[in-house]
């Protein structure tokens, strides 16, 4: 059986007697295939989500573009014998867990925001107001004291 990594949101397909997921696949629904899944079907991700259960030619584009990175070969035709081969119920379970790992934040009980998690640019110890002179005094060079200057 092929492995997955899931912190890499990877879901591990069972092996299917379909020509080249004999040893099963890998499904992963990263970033561009979710760009690329919005550029197909012409929905927003928020919208494919549960629609994908309802319509079984939106589930074998799903199935295509999550299997994709690990197969490029596959097409629509291979995505629905995988499919058909695994059952529509456990199909229906990658799909969904795929989605959950590629949105770890909105999973139960997740706690990722990168809104508040990420620490603005500049708010470092050492940072300063933009544009403003840094605190700390310059040193002179040399270390010896300076003739004062007349007035």
């Amino acid at each position: 059986m092929t492995t997955a990594n899931p912190l890499l949101g990877e879901v591990a397909l069972p092996p299917v007697n379909v020509a080249g997921f004999e040893a099963g696949g890998v499904m992963v629904l990263d970033f561009n295939a979710l760009c690329s899944l919005e550029g197909v079907l012409a929905k927003k991700i928020d919208e494919i989500g549960t629609a994908v259960l309802e319509s079984p030619s939106m589930m074998r584009t799903v199935m295509r573009v999550a299997l994709e990175q690990h197969h490029p070969t596959v097409d629509e035709i291979e995505a629905g014998r995988v499919i058909q081969a695994v059952g529509l119920d456990v199909a229906a379970e990658l799909i969904l867990k795929a989605f959950t790992l590629s949105f770890p934040e909105a999973a139960p009980g997740g706690t990722a925001d990168p809104r508040t998690t990420a620490a603005p640019a500049g708010t470092g110890g050492a940072a300063s107001k933009s544009g403003s002179k840094s605190a700390k005094p310059p040193k002179r060079s040399g270390g010896k004291p300076r003739a004062s200057s007349r007035k």
